[in-house]
């Protein structure tokens, strides 16, 4: 079974959502945007919201993206795709319609945000450093800095994010903020359960999302897939309370899937 009471988050104030409205956006304390220097996007695809939306915020950070499945050819294809289905559905759904001209303009940005100060690598994030994978360690030497906790890490990497989860606490020095997504609950909740525990040593869990692309466990009342957001406890003075809010919560979560209602998570 899940520990569920090892995913109620801490109580923090100021939440705000970054990147996208739907699948690709994640909420975190304000406070994140403006006290890290350098931003690892790991696992992008085709969606650099939330890296424009956070470089926006802070004129100050560098981001390295890392994402062995983004080519040249692969975006000109996804551009296309978010243009055509841009323009089907301003005469039919003018939801859609906004989501897919976003998704374009997104895409179009991707090479231009990727320059100067930024850095992209068509890599795989994984525990080794073999030929085409880079791990989490090698990527913070690369954010060259003596800064305590200047690092927010933004992790979708479909199920490697376990893989790391060492790395990420080898780094935890680095590493101020954290938000990711975990993959394949259902097939191995003692994994979760495991890496929840591990990362609670050394964060403290600020917010909780079901992502309801993936599937509902009745039999866990948990969702497969969920957003998580971390906050170093370096950064708090004082253990925050437990959050008594119901997830998701209005005004801030959406559901990744807009053609689907959004999973609830009740504590």
């Amino acid at each position: 079974m899940i520990e569920k009471n090892k995913v109620r988050p801490f109580l923090f104030s100021k939440l705000v959502r970054v990147g996208n409205r739907f699948d690709g956006g994640y909420v975190l304390p304000e406070m994140a945007l403006n006290s890290c220097n350098f931003l690892l996007s790991l696992g992008i695809n085709d969606d650099i919201s939330f890296d424009l939306q956070f470089g926006q915020a802070n004129k100050h950070i560098r981001c390295i993206g890392v994402d062995y499945t983004v080519t040249p050819a692969f975006l000109r294809k996804r551009r296309i795709q978010a243009v055509v289905k841009s323009f089907i559905n301003s005469l039919l759904d003018q939801k859609k319609h906004k989501i897919y001209r976003a998704k374009a303009t997104n895409i179009k940005k991707f090479n231009e945000f990727f320059t100067g100060n930024n850095t992209f690598l068509p890599l795989e994030v994984s525990d080794d450093s073999s030929s085409g994978k880079i791990t989490i360690s090698e990527l913070i030497n690369k954010c060259n800095s003596c800064s305590s906790h200047d690092v927010f890490l933004k992790m979708d990497i479909e199920g490697a994010e376990y893989k790391v989860t060492e790395d990420i606490i080898n780094n935890a020095n680095r590493i101020g903020y954290i938000a990711a997504e975990y993959h394949h609950i259902i097939e191995n909740p003692e994994r979760f359960n495991e890496t929840i525990n591990r990362l609670s040593e050394h964060f403290y869990l600020a917010h909780i999302h079901g992502n309801n692309h993936g599937a509902y466990s009745a039999e866990l009342d948990f969702p497969d897939t969920v957003e998580l957001t971390w906050v170093n406890k370096g950064l708090i003075a004082v253990e925050p309370p437990l959050s008594d809010f119901s997830y998701p919560i209005s005004n801030l979560d959406n559901p990744c899937n807009h053609k689907k209602a959004d999973y609830n998570i009740v504590f």
